[in-house]
């Protein structure tokens, strides 16, 4: 397959498209010694697949792209992004509160998302964002591995409990995880699968949902049963818990025994943490 092949496939484009990913990449390396003179890593800054995703998610509007494109290679020099060092992440990796199994029908990669898992008093914010980051640059090889371009998430909402799991900081998270994805990540997010969304959630997200785009909207999957993801996944790319038959179970480090939870809790509904927690949100969205 030659390289114009690869483009098409990877992306959809039309011929003329291609023609425009192109002409857009020849630009980014001329401006490119502007950026950094020293032309370091410049073959990754200027790749084809990687540039032609900026000039997607500005609608092929090559002023707009190459902005972003420019602002995608200022984040990742000052954030370190390709350098977070596991040790600045410690708490939230022994968490277990996200990590990469199989792959979706579509060979996507998948990260699972546990919110039982997540307690905000032991992560600050600025982890738990750093943390996001390096589950993304995780995700990015384990795209290339399976040859493909976009990963989907599993949103496990089962067990969260209100006392232990509420975060009032959540909203501010995952703007700056959105826009963080958004922003410098374009056109890597397939699908969210969110499992068991009670009647709380419904209200919350239904607060959230103006301010989404709509092409993040359609990338939202609401799914009331474990089993409904053997409708996205084959039963050995899908853990036991979620209808599959797969027995992986997450440790960190590899050779620290599986975390054991107890499900006979969670999903606690919870009047004055509800009550705080829409005031939250609402006061999160007006800024």
């Amino acid at each position: 397959m030659d390289s114009n092949s690869k483009l098409s496939a990877e992306f959809e484009l039309k011929d003329s498209e291609i023609k425009q990913a192109y002409d857009f990449q020849q630009i980014t390396i001329d401006e490119f010694p502007k950026l950094d003179a020293s032309g370091a890593n410049k073959e990754y800054y200027t790749d084809i697949n990687n540039v032609t995703r900026f000039l997607i998610a500005r609608d092929f509007k090559v002023p707009k792209a190459l902005e972003m494109w420019k602002k995608w290679y200022d984040w990742r020099i000052t954030y370190r992004a390709d350098a977070i060092d596991e040790n600045e992440i410690a708490t939230s990796l022994k968490s277990g509160k996200a990590f990469w199994y199989g792959h979706n029908k579509a060979n996507h990669p998948c990260l699972i998302v546990k919110t039982r898992r997540h307690f905000p008093k032991e992560s600050s914010i600025d982890e738990t964002i750093r943390f996001g980051v390096y589950s993304i640059e995780q995700g990015i090889q384990k795209m290339k591995d399976l040859g493909t371009s976009k990963i989907c998430v599993i949103w496990d909402r089962e067990g969260f409990d209100q006392k232990k799991n509420f975060d009032s900081s959540i909203i501010t998270i995952m703007k700056q995880l959105l826009g963080i994805l958004q922003d410098f990540y374009a056109e890597r997010l397939d699908v969210v699968y969110i499992l068991k969304p009670n009647w709380f959630f419904k209200m919350v997200f239904g607060m959230v949902k103006p301010f989404l785009s709509e092409k993040t909207k359609n990338k939202l999957k609401l799914v009331n049963k474990n089993e409904e993801l053997l409708n996205y996944f084959e039963p050995q790319n899908l853990l036991k818990e979620y209808g599959g038959t797969a027995d992986y179970q997450y440790a960190w480090p590899a050779d620290s025994s599986p975390i054991k939870e107890d499900l006979t809790t969670g999903d606690n509904d919870n009047d004055e943490v509800n009550e705080e927690y829409i005031k939250q949100t609402q006061k999160e969205l007006e800024n």
